[in-house]
């Protein structure tokens, strides 16, 4: 049966897939969820998507290294210790990096695509793969800790020239309170639909799988996101495409515009702690008239420090601390913006801007060449990392 608008097929399976590694329990786990003071652990550094940490940058950044990888299809840089870590999508691997030298640590190859971010929790390096299955890899070298499947079943498609999962899991997961959560599907109302699964982060063991239902456009969720784009709210089922973002708040995740959940439990909750709108999120397609619209594209382009928020607009190509619009200008595209200490970073085609936040004016900018990808920036130790399109990893600093 489909009901009103089609209940996807994809159904929650208690079939536990656990495969162990060589390294399996022998590693430290963590919490991403946390914010770190030095680190750059996952998509825009915590789970929260919030793009701050707790670092000073020198006065004059200057380019320390390159990286030269095969790949020219990278994700954002996640960084923990002594190791930055990056997807190579075309390649199916992650690559890790020395963070002071820019040598290669260690290469892993999964079996289907890396689209984004892995997050690193502890000692471990996780990730979701388009085979729809998620990897839990020692930090230290690479080698499998374990894996289990975020899809409901092993079931293979030819999309885009190859074989993937019919739920091909989002690289970025989130882990909060020893409960790894990853998110598999294409489209809540395709036929597969999107599954929601918690694995024990120790272990790797499936502690619960969920399908998330449809929810009105007039929800507690939905509704604040619709004001906020000053759109009237449906009460018609939210049609979302899953995209790559969730935001996690310790408790529990938020998933696109498909509701919240559990972390503890997987239970569908009806708000998110009422802090929906503190996850700066990527990007939310709906679709309307079969084209794709972005809903959620200013949500990219903010940082908060918990005390300000800094934002770009697209639209009206100006920056905002707070509520008030602040004369900044760049060259080239804005591809991401973050918050350190004493300044505002912003990442444009070609350049790395320093804002101070005292001053509110420009006091340092870092040319580079080529275009660095949506949110290739990633902040650690006093040093900027640039990822590019043509497949570079960038390190400035002192």
């Amino acid at each position: 049966s489909r009901g009103q608008l089609g209940a996807p097929v994809a159904r929650a399976n208690s079939t536990d897939h656990l495969r162990k590694g060589p390294a399996y329990g022998d590693y430290a786990i963590g919490d991403s969820a946390l914010p770190t003071a030095h680190g750059w652990p996952t998509f825009r550094q915590d789970a929260m998507r919030q793009a701050h940490v707790k670092v000073v940058l020198p006065e004059d950044p200057k380019l320390l290294w390159t990286s030269e990888l095969s790949g020219v299809q990278l994700g954002a840089a996640v960084i923990a210790g002594t190791t930055l870590v990056v997807a190579d999508a075309q390649r199916h691997s992650l690559e890790a990096l020395d963070l002071k030298t820019g040598t290669s640590k260690w290469t892993f190859v999964a079996d289907g695509p890396i689209l984004g971010s892995p997050t690193i929790a502890g000692s471990l390096c996780l990730f979701g793969s388009r085979d729809g299955w998620v990897y839990a890899l020692r930090l230290e070298d690479g080698v499998l800790a374990w894996r289990n499947l975020a899809a409901p079943e092993e079931r293979q498609i030819l999309a885009a020239g190859q074989l993937e999962s019919a739920w091909p899991a989002l690289s970025t997961v989130a882990v909060a309170k020893g409960t790894v959560c990853a998110v598999a599907g294409r489209h809540n109302m395709a036929e597969a639909g999107i599954v929601v699964t918690g694995f024990d982060l120790k272990s790797g063991t499936k502690k619960w799988q969920m399908t998330p239902e449809h929810r009105p456009k007039n929800n507690l969720l939905t509704a604040g996101a619709y004001a906020r784009k000053s759109l009237k709210p449906h009460p018609r089922p939210t049609s979302a495409a899953l995209e790559g973002w969730i935001a996690c708040d310790g408790q529990s995740v938020q998933i696109d515009r498909l509701g919240a959940v559990d972390l503890a439990t997987g239970q569908a909750r009806e708000n998110f702690d009422a802090r929906l709108k503190h996850a700066y999120t990527g990007i939310l397609r709906t679709l309307k008239n079969g084209a794709a619209r972005s809903d959620f594209e200013p949500w990219l382009l903010t940082a908060s420090d918990h005390d300000q928020s800094f934002s770009y607009d697209q639209k009206a190509r100006k920056f905002k601390i707070g509520d008030e619009t602040v004369s900044i200008k760049v060259t080239g595209e804005v591809r991401s913006v973050a918050s350190t200490s004493k300044d505002w970073v912003i990442l444009s085609d070609g350049h790395v801007v320093l804002v101070g936040k005292r001053e509110r004016t420009i006091r340092a900018t870092i040319p580079f060449e080529g275009s660095a990808i949506p949110h290739g920036l990633a902040i650690a130790q006093g040093r900027v990392f640039v990822v590019t399109d043509a497949g570079r990893v960038l390190c400035f600093g002192r």
